[in-house]
């Protein structure tokens, strides 16, 4: 067994179907497709389907967007008037901002 994925926690269903609900409509739903071939088949236990969800649809161009948006969106009001900051260390053509960012910050008072 691989050491490095022993350590990493595990999402449940219903955690998935909690972030879906949270991100409503900020985030585009993009499609999947189904990986198939004979390598494809070889490199996996019988009767395994590999998907592909296809995140560069996003807007971003990434699946960055959906965890950068449930973890700021479970901030408190207060976490979030404080404010956000975010690194990501992917190679990417072109900087690109997130458009929904301001969905997720604090209400003005």
């Amino acid at each position: 067994m691989n050491a490095g994925l022993e350590s990493k926690p595990q999402l449940s269903l219903a955690q998935i179907r909690e972030a879906r609900t949270l991100l409503g409509d900020r985030i585009l739903k993009t499609p999947i497709q189904p990986l198939l071939g004979p390598a494809v088949e070889a490199a996996l236990p019988a009767g395994t389907r590999a998907v592909l969800k296809l995140e560069l649809f996003q807007r971003t161009g990434s699946f960055k967007a959906r965890g950068a948006l449930v973890n700021a969106l479970s901030l408190s009001a207060d976490e979030r008037a404080r404010g956000i900051c975010a690194i990501s260390a992917a190679i990417t053509p072109s900087p690109r901002p997130l458009p929904h960012a301001r969905s997720a910050r604090a209400p003005r008072s």
